[in-house]
């Protein structure tokens, strides 16, 4: 009896599936025999990381750092905080877009956990305020905001001003001068 001749097609493809099984077969026992020792289970807490498992690690903690500064009411529009300029409380400071803190009474704020790096930092402050600056060469409006470069704990102070043309005094100052002035005044007119 005579056995047909199978085609060479037929040939080629039972031939490339016994080659794909084989290596199927060899892959999976490969992973079954050979089963992984170095697993490590990782947990992350907002300032350490903890590694368990057979490899040993060393995880330092993250290095953070600290900014801090003061607000305040600044007359003359320098940028520091002279005597008689009054520190502006409950206002929002954001960085990076989230509000870390807000001022306290005494106009100080401070934002912990503060990565190395560039950061920008804004502030929302009541209404009536419509710039600030750090220094007597610059202001700018309230809805902008500074970049911060953190490589250490950071200080930023910032004056709050109603107008870019503040007075170059403050109130008690101008009360103070239009009293010396009515009494010059008084004094010239007496006989």
């Amino acid at each position: 009896m005579m056995v047909p001749a199978l085609s060479a097609s037929r040939l080629r493809i039972i031939g490339i599936l016994i080659v794909v099984f084989i290596a199927l077969g060899g892959v999976g026992s490969y992973f079954m025999l050979n089963p992984r020792t170095d697993s490590r289970t990782m947990a992350v807490t907002p300032y350490v990381t903890t590694v368990t498992g057979s490899a040993p690690a060393t995880v330092r903690p993250a290095t953070t750092y600290r900014l801090s500064g003061r607000i305040f009411f600044d007359y003359n529009g320098n940028g520091k905080q002279d005597e008689g300029e009054p520190a502006v409380p409950n206002v929002t400071v954001a960085l990076n877009g989230v509000n870390v803190t807000s001022t306290n009474a005494t106009g100080g704020y401070t934002a912990t956990g503060v990565s190395q790096g560039s950061h920008r930092l804004r502030v929302f402050p009541p209404s009536n305020f419509r710039y600030l600056c750090e220094s007597d060469a610059e202001f700018r409006s309230v809805k902008e905001y500074y970049t911060i470069s953190v490589g250490n704990d950071a200080i930023k102070d910032l004056g709050l001003m109603e107008g870019f043309l503040t007075m170059p005094f403050s109130a008690r100052a101008l009360n103070s001068s239009q009293s010396r002035w009515r009494w010059k005044a008084s004094q010239r007119m007496l006989p």
